[in-house]
């Protein structure tokens, strides 16, 4: 708030008239019309010597000075009704988000406190759309609210449903929050546990996604979302370093060129889903279920497949690099024009691979055991 007050300070010096510029300006016109009169006699430039155009000549720089002056001030002032303005919607919002909060902790009222923080949140997003300059400080505000909800749910043994889809429009406004300002929300402080985003639309087919593009682009550091349903969401370009994904299905999910960097997706289900390109660096993947996935061209540089079930993947010009097959099932993949290096298939069942020569030299070269 005080940097705002310096800055309208600023501002507001540039809309007072400066003595020096005026007169200078005044000066400078003068000597210019003095000039063009004693050239005009000594050449006969042609020009009328009229008083009366170099007076105008004369007071033309000083009179644009003073028109700059004036429109400098009627934003000035315009500029400092909307901050008023702004204030006045910022007092006016702490209040109804301090009730909130108090009836958010009211055992009898929490449900209905938990709606009143949710559109908190939105009137916040909609005032930093308004006031763009705010940004950074509204998001501390957003940031907050949301705090206040995802570690009630966190720590409660049981949540209801209402809830549970209170949290879920949360984390949907966190993220587009995120994609728009660029500013980082801290995940890493809570733990989301068997949140439904998605469904399996061979299941039910003509229901509708309402999270099925919430997570495109997104990026989420530090998260843990465990037993969690992303059943046949567009999670392209999806980021996450460092974060839990348990036991969660991503079934059917489109994750093209997504990057899940040293993350953790245990026993988490992949069954066709389609991971082009994914980059899956580091990450641990122990009893996972990717059959039918498309791993093409996906980076699997130490990725973890140990005890994996990799049955009938795809995983055409992959990169194949200090992964690790122990015990993982592999029957029917397709590494054709694979780049491998490092891997490690100790145990792997590889009945029915898809690979050249070359390439089965270089896995037999790695110790690899055949189980059928």
């Amino acid at each position: 708030m005080e940097k705002n007050m310096n800055n309208r300070n600023k501002e507001s010096d540039k809309s007072i008239v400066s003595t020096y510029i005026f007169c200078s300006l005044i000066g400078i016109s003068f000597f210019i019309a003095l000039g063009i009169y004693t050239l005009n006699n000594l050449w006969d430039l042609g020009i009328d010597n009229d008083l009366t155009g170099y007076v105008g000549l004369i007071a033309a720089p000083p009179t644009a000075y003073l028109w700059i002056i004036r429109e400098r001030k009627k934003e000035l002032e315009l500029e400092n009704k909307e901050e008023d303005q702004y204030l006045m919607k910022v007092a006016e919002l702490n209040r109804v988000q301090n009730e909130a909060i108090n009836q958010f902790y009211d055992e009898k009222k929490m449900l209905a406190g938990a709606i009143a923080i949710n559109s908190s949140i939105d009137e916040w997003k909609n005032i930093s759309n308004t006031y763009r300059e705010h940004r950074n400080e509204i998001f501390i505000k957003i940031e907050q609210l949301a705090s206040v909800l995802f570690f009630k749910y966190t720590i409660e043994e049981k949540n209801s449903r209402q809830m549970t889809g209170i949290i879920k429009e949360v984390i949907e406004k966190i993220i587009n929050i995120q994609n728009e300002t660029k500013l980082m929300f801290d995940w890493s402080k809570y733990k989301f546990e068997i949140l439904g985003f998605g469904t399996n639309m061979d299941e039910y087919p003509g229901l509708g996604l309402k999270y099925a593009n919430t997570f495109i682009g997104s990026e989420l550091l530090r998260a843990t979302f465990l037993e969690c349903e992303f059943t046949s969401l567009n999670l392209t370009k999806m980021t996450s370093s460092k974060s839990y994904f348990d036991k969660s299905y991503f079934t059917n999910a489109n994750l093209e060129e997504s990057k899940f960097i040293d993350s953790s997706f245990i026993e988490a289900f992949f069954t066709n889903a389609v991971l082009i390109k994914a980059n899956l660096f580091d990450s641990n993947f122990f009893k996972a279920d990717f059959e039918r996935a498309d791993l093409r061209g996906a980076d699997l540089t130490k990725t973890d497949f140990t005890s994996a079930n990799l049955t009938g993947a795809k995983m055409t010009g992959a990169i194949i690099s200090g992964t690790y097959f122990e015990n993982a099932d592999i029957t029917g993949i397709d590494l054709l024009g694979s780049e491998l290096k490092n891997a490690d298939f100790p145990y792997a069942r590889i009945h029915g691979v898809e690979w050249n020569n070359s390439i089965k030299q270089k896995i037999l070269d790695g110790h690899l055991r055949e189980i059928y």
